[in-house]
């Protein structure tokens, strides 16, 4: 939500410095700005800050080539806020030659529920589909490698949506609030997680993780009330503050023996969480309001062998009535029985 407002904020005044804003030119209905006179290329754009042009549209075909002044261009990018709020705009097609969809090009399009993107696609900009809330399955073509933060925000229908395996990275906020997601897969090549980037997925069942994940940072899946289970990659270090907060259904953690920290209230108000398995010889560090509000006396906390007294001393864990030693074998086996 922090991340959400933060968004608005920036969305406004971005608005606001558009005032001036024209295009180049006019055809079919759509308008255009010329983005390279060497290459021959435009991006569609709008008429200007508060056109109600484009409000009213509710089909879109935007065509790979268009010409001006004897001159053809080809159509290679959506601009930053080009259709942002066009309430009854239910269908876009987009050419073949489109490499970049802009900030905010069609945030707020309620109403938007098929839009196929090409295989020319490399970037899908900051809140470029944000709060469309129409849109129940979205897919990505293998072609993109950048997705910017919020892209997919408060899209509150989206029950699926597939992450390309060329991407790296997942954003601040990307998939924040789509509530009816179930399931995510994320990408091999992706390292880490930002902040609220699946915050407030109430329907997120299922969470693939890469094995060369590092980083799950703050808020990334606060508050995801039908997520039971989570067992991390070996490459994970760090846990952000309130990564896991009020996820009301968890009931079991798997945490690498790679765990360096963490954060603060990373697993607070988490009332089902029954166990913890602790693959680390070493206590990860964590603070002592990293469980808080989580009934730590029927919790079992489960680590190595010879590891108990080390975790009984430690801030955060020592709270802990309940510390079962493992060997690895016997966790192992757990880990396969219980998640």
């Amino acid at each position: 939500m922090k991340m959400l407002l933060r968004t608005l904020l920036f969305t406004l005044l971005a608005l606001s410095s558009l005032a001036g804003f024209a295009y180049d030119f006019e055809a079919g209905g759509l308008y255009y700005n010329i983005t390279s006179m060497k290459k021959k290329t435009v991006e569609v754009t709008f008429r200007s800050k508060l056109s109600e042009s484009n409000y009213e549209l509710e089909l879109i075909s935007v065509p790979k080539h268009v010409t001006y002044n004897d001159t053809t261009y080809t159509v290679t990018a959506i601009g930053e806020f080009a259709f942002m709020g066009c309430a009854k705009l239910d269908s876009v097609a987009l050419p073949d030659s489109l490499q970049k969809i802009g900030d905010y090009a069609f945030a707020w399009c309620r109403n938007l529920t098929h839009i196929k993107l090409p295989s020319s696609l490399k970037s899908i900009g900051v809140c470029s589909f944000s709060s469309c809330s129409s849109l129940t399955t979205f897919s990505i073509p293998l072609s993109v490698t950048s997705i910017g933060n919020a892209a997919f925000s408060e899209c509150s229908h989206l029950t699926s949506i597939n992450i390309p395996g060329n991407v790296d990275f997942i954003g601040d906020y990307t998939f924040g609030g789509c509530s009816k997601l179930e399931a995510v897969k994320i990408p091999d090549d992706v390292t880490s997680i930002g902040a609220e980037a699946f915050s407030g997925c109430k329907g997120l069942k299922s969470v693939r993780m890469p094995d060369g994940l590092a980083i799950i940072g703050d808020f990334a899946f606060s508050s995801c009330a039908s997520l039971k289970q989570v067992s991390l990659p070996d490459n994970v270090k760090y846990i952000g503050n309130y990564a896991y907060n009020s996820c009301a259904k968890l009931d079991s953690i798997a945490l690498p023996e790679s765990v360096i920290s963490i954060g603060d209230y990373a697993f607070r108000n988490c009332p089902k969480l029954k166990t913890i398995v602790s693959k680390g010889t070493s206590s990860p560090t964590c603070w002592a309001r990293t469980f808080r509000d989580v009934d730590l006396s029927n919790c079992t906390l489960e680590v190595p062998e010879g590891a108990s007294e080390t975790y009984k001393s430690a801030a955060g864990w020592s709270e802990f009535s309940n510390i079962k030693e493992l060997t690895v074998e016997e966790m192992e086996g757990d880990l396969d029985d219980d998640l």
